[in-house]
């Protein structure tokens, strides 16, 4: 799904076509049991690239990955605040994820302090560069996905952690 973006820049005349078929795919992926944050960092930091050789950068990994997600999920954007994205879905969610606030700081501890009650899993896309102290909310499912290239790993406990970005993130489907 990550290559929409991609496509998207390259040939913005197939926005329309490139939608359709993001939602095609999304549409056929596992749905999530539960209610379900989704708090992508927006910060300014996501603004970098994945990597010297990538034409995409963090918060495009971070948004595209965010919609990627099919059930009962709520998405938020987080900065210096935490900020609900009511329009998620295809290349205009991600665009709506994108600029649904400046880009400024890391406030991730604040964002979760911030986040309303009743998820079963809440799902953080970030690069993990928080400006302030990180606990996680009580839930059943945790998990930290970091977008920064760095040595990709799984670390299992209270909070799922995974880190280094590929496109294989998509797939990952333990999250029950």
């Amino acid at each position: 799904p990550f290559r929409f973006i991609a496509a998207w820049r390259q040939a913005p005349q197939y926005a329309r076509p490139l939608d359709t078929a993001l939602r095609q795919v999304v549409a056929n992926l596992p749905r999530l049991r539960g209610r379900t944050a989704i708090l992508v960092d927006v910060s300014g930091s996501m603004d970098h690239p994945l990597s010297v050789k990538s034409d995409m950068t963090r918060i495009d990994a971070a948004s595209a990955l965010a919609v990627c997600y099919p059930g009962d999920c709520d998405v938020y954007s987080f900065s210096n605040s935490l900020v609900k994205v009511d329009s998620f879905e295809g290349l205009g969610g991600i665009k709506s994820i994108q600029t649904s606030q400046s880009h400024g700081g890391t406030q991730l501890g604040t964002a979760l302090r911030s986040l309303p009650s009743g998820y079963d899993r809440i799902i953080v896309i970030t690069d993990e560069q928080s400006s302030d102290r990180v606990l996680m909310p009580d839930c059943k499912h945790s998990y930290i996905i970091n977008v920064a290239s760095y040595q990709p790993s799984i670390v299992y406990g209270k909070t799922v952690g995974i880190t280094g970005f590929s496109e294989n993130v998509s797939s990952y489907r333990d999250w029950e």
